[in-house]
């Protein structure tokens, strides 16, 4: 789902302050007409995804596209190399496990770096004592577990291409196998939180009514 269409969702479904100086809501130049109505900017948590501008959700679609491309020519990448070389490259060659372990510590580097931000920023508004609505702490919940499971994912991916360097490629060891376990099942976790946040962004009913269209109006 695009950000501007996730920040429309947050705004349809803004609980209303409960103070009873909701009265006095304050309307900034950095939301909105559509958006301020929903809030008591004095009282009320703001999330920035509520308020990013059309021109900044627009960039971070294209940022995240980019993101899917440059991932996908990873894989291809990696596809062809698995079909060109024999097993014995892979055995034997330590290129491929150290490109692994710059990746995954460039990755992880990043996630740390934006998960103090993030840390940093939820516990500034929490210490301010303004409203969370029951929908923002849901979202702020899953952004964290998100970030939390892709850091073990890639700590994982990190640990087992190291020590396949340290233990001179010896592929046989449990240790291995529960790494890879623990790493694959933070990935499927994720996936499945990425898939649960798309289909609670749909209009409410909608999901139900298709699954009944399919099911019981086709002719």
């Amino acid at each position: 789902m695009q950000w501007h269409e996730r920040r429309a969702a947050f705004a349809r479904h803004r609980e209303p302050a409960t103070d009873a100086s909701a009265a006095s809501k304050v309307s900034t130049s950095s939301l909105s007409d559509s958006i301020a109505s929903h809030y008591d900017v004095k009282h009320d948590i703001v999330l920035q995804i509520e308020t990013i501008s059309d021109k900044m959700a627009r960039r971070l679609t294209r940022t995240v596209h980019v993101s899917y491309i440059l991932a996908l020519a990873l894989l291809i990448a990696g596809i062809v190399l698995l079909g060109s070389k024999s097993e014995d490259f892979f055995f034997h060659n330590n290129g491929l496990y150290i490109f692994n372990v710059a990746l995954a510590s460039c990755d992880i580097a990043a996630l740390v770096a934006v998960g103090s931000v993030f840390t940093r920023k939820v516990v500034r508004a929490t210490a301010s004592g303004k409203h969370w609505s029951l929908r923002q702490q849901r979202a702020v919940g899953m952004a964290a577990a998100e970030q939390i499971l892709q850091l073990t994912n890639s700590a994982m991916f990190l640990a087992v291409n190291a020590y396949f360097l340290g233990s001179n490629f010896n592929f046989s060891k449990p240790t291995v196998y529960w790494i890879q376990y623990v790493g694959i099942s933070a990935a499927n976790s994720m996936f499945f939180m990425i898939v649960m946040q798309a289909v609670v962004m749909l209009p409410a009913g909608s999901l139900r009514h298709n699954i009944e269209g399919d099911v019981f109006c086709t002719k």
